[in-house]
């Protein structure tokens, strides 16, 4: 953390040369009541984790953010957000905290802040397979492309991105005490800007490393450690004997492959993701959980006129995880055996929702599979109709979940999670946004559920 307050200070010095965008102020308020066993799961999952597990809160989030000076090499951004929740209880935090400055294609970032990965499409998908917009944003400093650059000499036909990060998970809520986040992704664009087709191809990597556990005491984290974990090493001499003898680190990666193609009136997206929790899924080489990923398609309206803007169809898949785990197989997705807090941060899943995050299952990471369910397979289909500058958005998600590989359910659990959501911008009062959702859950996983959400957010 003290790492990550120089970094800020470095950037508040630049603020003085820096251009900054006249800042926008965005107050908002959440009324939310619902019936039932659970909160609905999309009244929870893919909202950044500003909601709790409870059935009933009021919200008030207020913030000022200022984005970058686009007509400049060289710009300032920052942002401020606060939230105030009560429930069962009372909460105040900060919901994003953040300065960023930009050079050219380049950005440095450092703070807390709601971040998009993957290639999905977020308003209609179930939330991306490694890293999604479930859980709250964590501590980090980050560098990163401004979106995708392109190459010189390609005739620009080829562009790249990229993100590393370093990020704090603290203690709260962590088995192993502040342990540290490494992050970095990779991609390659074809085609975008020359033809009305473009393929991308990308790598996400993390991993969790570092901390105090209070099995093992202090777990190494100097710079050998961090070479390790950077390139993934396999074996070594660092840590408790199961590092030694697979990778530093708790690692999670991701392949992604994405295919645009534009037509005369829509727009056609397909997207994959696979998910990487060992070296069984290195596609090409073992990928022995081929059968297991996110894929999507997504056809879009180009216009703005009224009618049907956008439909989605997205089917998720991690019921083979490498196979049986006597024989190298039985993955355990977000679950690992040193840092038994898993793939979490806030007791929220930090990957996709549908791996069920332990704030609705009661469970402690002293037992075993503190995700206790991560093999499952979903279909989630969606659509957004616009009129008059109103939009009506429906999303379904149809679950059969099976529990862990090692402690399977007695009985597949189907669930049905629906959302459908109504907002629109006042004519009379400027930058007024209304919107009202209601969510309905059914089944023997989470139960039925009955959920309502009402927001006013006014942008000065």
């Amino acid at each position: 953390m003290k790492l990550l307050a120089v970094i800020l200070l470095s950037f508040v010095q630049f603020a003085a040369v820096a251009q900054i965008v006249h800042p926008e102020i965005v107050v908002e308020t959440n009324f939310k009541a619902g019936a039932g066993e659970n909160p609905p799961f999309y009244s929870v999952a893919n909202r950044y984790g500003v909601f709790s597990d409870e059935k009933n809160a009021f919200l008030i989030r207020a913030g000022i953010i200022a984005d970058f000076d686009t007509s400049t090499h060289f710009s300032l951004s920052y942002g401020l957000d606060a939230t105030y929740r009560y429930d069962s209880e009372s909460e105040t935090g900060l919901q994003q905290a953040f300065i960023r400055t930009r050079l050219c294609f380049l950005i440095l970032q450092g703070g807390l802040v709601e971040e998009r990965f993957g290639n999905q499409d977020d308003p209609l998908s179930s939330g991306a397979y490694l890293f999604s917009e479930n859980a709250r944003p964590m501590p980090k400093i980050a560098l990163y492309t401004n979106d995708y650059v392109i190459v010189p000499y390609t005739k620009n036909l080829l562009e790249i991105k990229g993100y590393f990060a370093h990020g704090w998970f603290g203690e709260k809520d962590q088995y192993v005490k502040n342990a540290w986040l490494h992050q970095k992704y990779f991609y390659i664009r074809i085609g975008e800007k020359r033809f009305p087709w473009s393929v991308n191809l990308g790598i996400h990597h993390t991993a969790v490393w570092g901390g105090t556990s209070p099995v093992y005491g202090s777990l190494r984290a100097d710079w050998e450690a961090f070479r390790s974990v950077f390139f993934a090493r396999m074996k070594g001499d660092q840590g408790p004997d199961n590092e030694q003898e697979n990778a530093v680190g708790n690692h999670l990666a991701s392949y992604s492959l994405g295919i645009d193609y534009t037509m005369k009136r829509h727009k056609l997206k397909f997207y994959w993701q696979t998910m990487l929790d060992d070296k069984n899924g290195r596609v090409g080489v073992d990928w022995k959980n081929k059968g297991d990923g996110l894929w999507g398609i997504v056809i879009q309206k180009r216009d703005d006129s009224n009618g049907l803007r956008k439909v989605g169809l997205e089917f998720f898949n991690s019921t083979s995880q490498s196979g049986d785990p006597n024989f190298s197989g039985g993955d355990n997705y977000f679950n690992n055996y040193l840092y038994r807090s898993g793939w979490t941060y806030r007791d929220m899943t930090i990957g996709t929702p549908l791996i069920t995050s332990p704030v609705f299952t009661n469970r402690t990471p002293e037992m075993q599979d503190y995700l206790e369910n991560n093999s499952l397979r979903a279909l989630t289909a969606g659509i957004i109709y616009e009129f008059d500058e109103k939009q009506v958005s429906i999303r379904l998600t149809y679950a059969r979940n099976f529990g862990t590989i090692a402690l399977p359910y007695e009985q597949p659990r189907d669930q049905l999670y629906s959302l459908i959501g109504y907002n629109y911008y006042s004519r009379r009062y400027k930058d007024l946004m209304f919107s009202w959702e209601g969510a309905f859950d059914t089944g023997s996983h989470f139960g039925n559920n009955i959920g309502l959400l009402f927001r006013m957010r006014k942008t000065f």
